[in-house]
């Protein structure tokens, strides 16, 4: 009886998980077509195109997409590798890390030191095509390092407590 219910708990919090991130995911995926210059939101009509560049988040909304993007990765990863609550901290890390390794690529004098370290293998043969083309935001670092905070903390509050 016990085992079911734990079993039970478990299958709540996996989804749980899944609807966070995916709500996540949606809403970066949102800003970043909606939210952004008129032309972007190409599927829309141009009437609610026009409505939304009127709308004055556009000044203080472009961090947003970076930090639910690193929300929505943290908690994906856990559910996907269904992890305790020591392993979520470990992948909220890592993907708040490789947001913060791309972001201070985006850097000249780092991405200078990076390109040249990295392999030239499948999934990172086209990574300095990507590297020292950008902005680098230190408003970018802080929305990365909150948003993997307030992602292990979703993710505590989530996963059951093992008794």
């Amino acid at each position: 009886m016990q085992a079911m219910q734990i079993m039970i708990q478990d299958r709540r919090a996996q989804f749980r998980l899944l609807l966070v991130g995916a709500l996540w995911l949606t809403a970066a995926l949102a800003e970043y077509a909606i939210m952004r210059q008129p032309g972007n939101a190409w599927f829309l009509p141009r009437d609610l195109q026009v409505r939304f560049s009127a709308i004055p988040l556009q000044q203080i909304s472009t961090e947003f997409p970076i930090f639910a993007q690193t929300i929505a990765a943290s908690v994906l990863g856990v559910w996907l590798m269904r992890c305790a609550r020591g392993g979520a901290f470990i992948i909220c890390g890592i993907c708040a890390f490789v947001e913060l390794v791309y972001e201070f690529g985006q850097r000249s004098d780092f991405s200078a030191w990076l390109i040249p370290i990295l392999p030239s293998v499948w999934p990172l043969e086209h990574v300095p095509d990507y590297l020292g083309r950008g902005t680098f935001s230190v408003d970018h670092v802080l929305a990365i390092m909150l948003g993997g905070v307030i992602s292990y903390l979703v993710v505590l509050n989530t996963i059951p407590a093992k008794r």
